[in-house]
């Protein structure tokens, strides 16, 4: 599997402390390096889909390659989609929470930089956060196979041409479909137009 392909389950939050220190090494160099940056960015292997999320996560930019309907086929589009942006997301967080130099973030928040962290400190806000992040995320999961559980606290954002529509519960993306029918005769600036405005919409995307 490669970097941009990095998921959440790889890090096992259980373990010693060398076992997680193993752990997030391993997770790290999935994610495509440690070195922190104001945005990542993930690819679906064709490169016909890329996505750039900043360093909280929230979407930036979403790129579709001009003629993308010949390499991936359009039925696929919202399944890829969602994938690349779950990467480019959780290789944020694991990059982001594993940053040995908190010098940046303090400056963001326009604080005084903390005290370095010592690697066990470090592994163990990263565990934390993925596994807060995971839980969340099954949580969901559950919550779908419950009797009426699909359409418990799910908010659905359609995009104005209704190429694509997000699915939200709790303040995350839990999925995205598509007219599948329509998809591969849309124009790739007006379908990317469409994805930037229901990630916006939701509250899941860098404004302006």
């Amino acid at each position: 599997m490669s970097g941009d392909s990095f998921v959440l389950a790889d890090l096992d939050v259980l373990g010693d402390d060398e076992t997680l220190r193993e752990q997030a090494d391993a997770a790290l160099d999935a994610a495509g390096g440690g070195e922190p940056s104001d945005t990542y960015q993930a690819d679906e292997p064709t490169r016909s889909v890329s996505v750039t999320v900043d360093y909280r996560g929230l979407l930036v930019d979403v790129r579709l390659a001009e003629r993308w309907a010949d390499r991936l086929d359009p039925a696929r589009f919202a399944e890829t989609l969602y994938g690349v942006y779950t990467a480019a997301m959780h290789k944020a967080l694991v990059i982001e929470m594993s940053a040995r130099d908190d010098e940046r973030t303090a400056r963001r928040a326009g604080q005084a930089p903390p005290p370095e962290l010592s690697i066990e400190e470090q592994l163990a806000r990263v565990n934390l956060t993925l596994a807060d992040n995971e839980a969340r995320l099954l949580a969901a999961r559950r919550a779908e196979s419950l009797p009426g559980g699909e359409d418990a606290d799910e908010t659905e954002w359609r995009s104005e041409h209704g190429y694509v529509t997000l699915h939200v519960r709790g303040g995350m993306a839990t999925g995205l479909t598509a007219n599948a029918d329509v998809l591969g005769y849309a124009n790739a600036g007006v379908l990317r137009g469409d994805v930037l405005e229901v990630f916006t919409d939701a509250g899941l995307a860098v404004e302006g």
